[in-house]
Parts: structure tokens; sequence; C-alpha cells
């Protein structure tokens, strides 16, 4: 499912039978495949739409997915803008 929802987000007109045959074959019917893709392509739409606008995610949730090693803090551009100490 991973691999469909990346190939969804990076390249959608690439998605062919063989991966709606992968999601089937793994146990997905007709309406979780449906599921997938909305739920997957409302989450890229959204986060254009903040990226698009300049908006940043809350410090708190930069600070729990750098923690739990999501994220670096020092690659992030943004984390300039917050305390400059990295997450503990």
């Amino acid at each position: 499912m991973l691999k469909y929802v990346a190939k969804l987000s990076g390249s959608p007109s690439a998605i062919c039978d063989d991966d709606i045959k992968r999601l089937r074959d793994a146990g997905f019917d007709d309406v979780g495949i449906g599921d997938i893709a909305l739920n997957a392509s409302v989450f890229e739409m959204i986060n254009r739409i903040v990226d698009g606008l300049g908006g940043k995610p809350p410090e708190v949730s930069i600070r729990r997915a750098a923690a739990l090693g999501i994220l670096s803090w020092s690659d992030e551009p943004w984390a300039t803008e917050y305390d400059s100490d990295p997450p503990a």
C-alpha cells in the first residue's frame, strides 16, 4: 500500500493495472483502494496548499517528529525559525 501511495504522490500518471492488482492481492477491495487514493490525495493537496501559502508546522509537532527520528532538525530550512535548540 505504501508503495502505491508513494507512486500516487510522485508520479500519479504512472499508476497501472499492476499497481491495483498488488493492492487487491494484499486484500484491498475497490472501496479500500478508493479510500487509499482519496486519503493520500487529500493529504497531498492540503500539504501543497499550506506550503504554497508559506505555512509551517507547529513547533511541538516538529519537536515530536525529530525526537522520533522522523526528521532531522538541522536539515529543515524552517528549523531556524524556532528555538535554536534541537529537541532533546
